[in-house]
Order: C-alpha cells, then structure tokens, then sequence
C-alpha cells in the first residue's frame, strides 16, 4: 500500500550532567516527509553542522561539550561523532 510517512533525525548528545544540568536524551535535528509506493525506497538528506551539536545552557549559553554524539535516523544508529577536549563556549544569550 502505498502512503506517507515522516522521517525524523535525532542526535543523542553524551549524557554527563554539566553544570548540574542533564543534557536530553535525544534532540530532533531533521525530519522530512516522503510518499513511497509498494516496493519504493528513498533517500533522504539530513545535514549535521556544528550548530546541531550545540547545547543550551538553562541561561541560554550555547555550548560545545566533548563526549559522543550518536546520530539515529529512525530508530536506527547511524553514526557517531566524538568530540574531544574541554566544554567550549559557543554564545551567551543576549
């Protein structure tokens, strides 16, 4: 039978209380919505830049926090990204 459905992207970022703040479980970065027909596959493009990787601190600072970020399209892991060194700070909230 052929539909629709809606692609969705998560990124898990590590989840080390920083701060005393706990990072989400998982963040939405992507999703997009695709029709297939019986038998039909598609490909679908999620870009991830440095901003996807960004957490927001409860004062609003945006935040670079080294650990693995694991990237799920679904419910499936795709990827993982390891950033290393310290917390950086990206922008404070103005």
């Amino acid at each position: 039978m052929e539909g629709d459905d809606v692609v969705l992207a998560f990124i898990k970022p590590p989840q080390e209380p920083i701060n005393g703040q706990t990072p989400p479980i998982k963040q939405l970065c992507g999703f997009q919505r695709v029709h297939l027909n019986i038998n039909e596959t598609v490909e679908v493009f999620f870009p991830i830049n440095g901003q996807s990787l960004l957490t927001i601190a409860q004062d609003g600072s945006k935040w670079f926090h080294p650990g693995q970020y694991h990237i799920f399209v679904g419910k499936q892991q795709m990827h993982t990204i390891e950033l290393r060194g310290k917390s950086t700070l990206w922008s404070k909230f103005r």
